[in-house]
């Protein structure tokens, strides 16, 4: 609606919506009505749901740096950090976790952690360990077999490797959760 002088008929109909935004606690004597200055509003005191406001200018007064904090550590601290700290911090934590992942890895593709699956001494283990023992050659031995055996080593192969690539995920992520490695929990 359009304003109306206070004492006109227009004016029973009216109301003055007060917003938290537009709206300051000033002395009991101060002088109502336009004022020539805008008013000084610390930015604390606006709300986003609180109403307009007209023009607010921002002085930054201090710039500080940005932090890190790493939270849920496996001591239980909180630990700040600049920008340098926490690079150096991530490259020890990735180093660190490399090599869990690389030792543990390592242990599996030369260390055992058997096949498991298929039992020793049948027909398909014995032509594994053949397939294996050939190493090269495994190409060879493989076409000289049968069709059908030809398909059930190679399905035995496929499901050692699959049930080895399990083992040593597992392997993994338990080495990195004993470690403290598994996750980082840091914000900016």
């Amino acid at each position: 609606q359009e304003p109306a002088p206070p004492l006109s008929d227009a004016a029973e109909n009216m109301w003055l919506a007060l917003h938290v935004n537009g709206t300051r606690p000033v002395p009991w004597d101060t002088k109502l009505g336009a004022r020539r200055k805008t008013m000084a509003v610390p930015l604390r005191t606006l709300r986003p749901e609180g109403g307009g406001v007209a023009r607010v200018l921002v002085y930054i007064e201090r710039l500080y740096p940005s932090t890190w904090m790493e939270k849920d550590r496996p001591d239980g601290r909180k630990v700040h950090r600049n920008d340098a700290a926490e690079a150096r911090e991530l490259r020890r934590w990735e180093t660190a976790r490399a090599t869990v992942i690389e030792a543990i890895t390592h242990r599996a593709a030369y260390g055992g952690g058997g096949g498991g699956g298929v039992p020793s001494g049948s027909r398909v283990q014995t032509k594994l360990d053949e397939l294996e023992r050939a190493g090269d050659d495994a190409g060879a031995v493989l076409a000289s077999m049968p069709s059908l055996e030809r398909l059930e080593v190679q399905a035995a192969r496929e499901a050692n490797e699959a049930r080895r690539h399990t083992a040593t995920e597992d392997a993994v992520r338990a080495a990195l959760a004993d470690q403290g490695l598994l996750e980082r929990r840091v914000s900016r």
